[in-house]
């Protein structure tokens, strides 16, 4: 087996509350490996009820983009190209 193209990153941007950051690359030294770096930055520690479904929007995108998924297919596969 060996890694499928991995699917594509991305940053989601949430004004006030913060940011999240999410990258998925083959390690250029082992292709045996897959490096997965995820960062989330709160910048409120404090939400008030007029803010809350704009706060529930924020962590539902960065939710979406934290659950990307990598997949091992077949050695050889169309998929699988190094």
């Amino acid at each position: 087996f060996s890694w499928a193209d991995p699917p594509p990153g991305g940053d989601e941007v949430g004004g006030e509350f913060g940011r999240a950051h999410l990258e998925i690359a083959r390690d250029s030294k082992d292709p045996r490996v897959m490096v997965i770096k995820r960062q989330v930055v709160f910048d409120q520690h404090f939400i008030t009820p007029d803010k809350y479904p704009a706060w529930r929007g924020f962590l539902s995108r960065i939710d979406r983009l934290m659950h990307k998924s990598v997949r091992a297919v077949p050695a050889g596969s169309k998929a699988g190209a190094q």
